[in-house]
């Protein structure tokens, strides 16, 4: 890849080839009409980004739930009201 190819846009058009060859945005691959085209909001690798923190926020509550759990447990609480249940029978 030579400075050209790194300072103009890689916007890829027909035939599977750069096709514009406007100066990119600083910090991206892309000039200002097309940066947002490949970056706009819902795309694949924003969504899948945003669903990892997602599962790390759950799999954080679902930790700390276990460990209030295990506390409580420990204190002789019935977490899972088993007593409870009875009434239901």
């Amino acid at each position: 890849m030579n400075d050209t190819q790194l300072n103009t846009c890689q916007w890829i058009g027909e035939n599977f080839r750069p096709s514009c060859t406007c100066k990119v945005i600083p910090g991206k691959s892309y000039c200002k009409d097309h940066v947002w085209l490949v970056y706009k909001e819902g795309t694949a690798q924003r969504k899948r980004k945003k669903d990892i923190l997602m599962v790390d926020k759950v799999r954080l509550v679902e930790e700390l739930m276990n460990e209030a759990i295990a506390e409580l447990e420990a204190e002789g609480f019935d977490v899972y009201g088993t007593r409870e249940l009875d009434l239901f029978k």
